[in-house]
This record gives structure tokens, sequence and C-alpha cells, in this order.
């Protein structure tokens, strides 16, 4: 048993006034059963009209309102604030607002944190950490084909274009930079327990955070970095996250090599 980090993505279709959104294959809107405490961190809702997004559950601040975003036409709004705790085994309602164009699909996406889930032992440090460490900063670069189902797709081999890890070696996921805006980017990988982990990719405005996971960890003050070992980089996978009209997403993921 250890520490987990797993992004969640929920879609919706045309929401127009509102509609509940489905999680997406392999993620659940379930809370996973943990004895110990479950963080919400940070919440991005992406719309292609002015609409908003909804969280709600009856163990959350109520079930009728909870956690409301009001995002404007195009953009991706990120909620960062104070942790919040989860009921283990409790299901989330999202609900989102936007879009009456049929077929156009409309995303928010959180991370949850578990401080101790059964069967998962993933590899995390602080930034504490990380500043203790770091030897030096590498990127490698992917061009995902993501698709048009609104879910995950394009999902290759992090060293399919650039292998230039060395052998043996622990690297700190710090985060991200894409050319092409589209929801969320994840991360897949044997040294976290195989479970997704991800991030907001950029808004209408070219937003972009290539040391997303450092800061996630200086701001909650916990162990929110992923390691990854170069020994599983055949194991290390990504994809990501866009809307029906897909795109080529050239993606730079920034790793630290650490001591």
């Amino acid at each position: 048993m250890g520490k987990a980090l797993e992004v969640v993505t929920a879609i919706a279709t045309a929401p127009s006034t509102g509609a509940t959104a489905t999680a997406c294959a392999g993620n659940s809107l379930t809370i996973r059963d943990s004895k110990k405490p479950v963080w919400l961190l940070d919440v991005w809702h992406t719309g292609q009209a002015v609409g908003s997004a909804r969280i709600t559950s009856p163990f959350m601040h109520d079930a009728v309102v909870g956690i409301h975003l009001d995002t404007p036409t195009g953009s991706q709004v990120l909620l960062r604030s104070q942790k919040m705790r989860l009921q283990n085994q409790d299901t989330l309602t999202v609900t989102l607002e936007g879009s009456a164009t049929g077929g156009d699909i409309e995303h928010l996406s959180f991370l949850v944190y578990y401080e101790d889930l059964p069967g998962v032992a993933g590899r995390f440090i602080t930034h504490k950490d990380l500043e203790r460490r770091l030897v030096d900063i590498y990127a490698s670069e992917n061009n995902l084909a993501l698709g048009t189902a609104g879910c995950y797709s394009g999902e290759e081999l992090l060293t399919a274009e650039e292998d230039q890890m060395k052998a043996n070696t622990d690297y700190a996921l710090l985060g991200c930079s894409v050319q092409v805006p589209a929801h969320a980017i994840r991360w897949r990988s044997p040294d976290w327990g195989n479970l997704g982990l991800g991030m907001p990719n950029a808004n209408a405005a070219g937003w972009h955070d290539s040391f997303f996971f450092k800061d996630l960890s200086e701001r909650y003050n916990l162990p929110l970095i992923p390691i990854v070992n170069s020994s599983n980089k055949d194991l290390i996978f990504i994809d990501g996250v866009t809307d029906e009209n897909g795109t080529d997403a050239v993606v730079s993921t920034v790793l630290g090599r650490l001591k």
C-alpha cells in the first residue's frame, strides 16, 4: 500500500443548459476505497461556449451547488485552492453547461490524491526533495494524434520519438508544454501503479505549465511530484484529451534527472 495520484476526466456532449457528465473509460467518478485520507486537488474545465461546470456530492459542502466554475467561451478554468477531503467510495456528480451545438464535447478533470491506496505504491517526492536531488532538466517530445471521441487517445510510449533517458536513473515528472491547446495531458507508469496522472494542457490563450507537479507539491506541501525510473521506459505511456475536433498535439514532457 502507498501513495497514489489520479486524474479523472468526465465529458458531456452539447450540454446546453445542463447535462450530467460521464467518466472516460478507465476512470470513475466513484472515489476509490482507502482507509486513509483522500484529497481533491486541482479541478479544471474546458468549454466551447459560455458555460459552467459543477461537482456535487452529499459528502461535500452540499448536493445542490457544491463546486461551481463559470467558463468563458473556448477557455479553460483551473481551480487552484486548498486541498479538500473526499469520502472514500463516494460517487461524485459532475454537471456541465455550455455549447448547444450537436457533437460539441466539453470536459472537466480533477486530481485525486490518496495518502494510502491498497494495491498501489506510487513513487512521489516533495518540492524540497526535488531541490535537494535535481541534477539537470531533460525534456522529450511526443506528437500525439488525439482522436475525436473526447476521451483519452493518441497513446504512445514516452520514448517513442526521443529516447535519451540515462539508464537506470530516476526522473521527476515536472510538467509539460504543448503547441496546440487541448484539455489535458496524461501519463501512466508502473512507478505509480499504472494509474493515470495528468495536468491541464492549455487554454485558448496558450497557457502552459512546465513545472505543474513541482508547483502542486509546493502549494499543498505534499509529495506530489511523480518519479519514474528509466528502466521502465518501455512501460511509460503518454496520451491526451481534446474535443470532437481532434488535433495533433506536440507535447514536450519536462523531466528532472535526480541523483
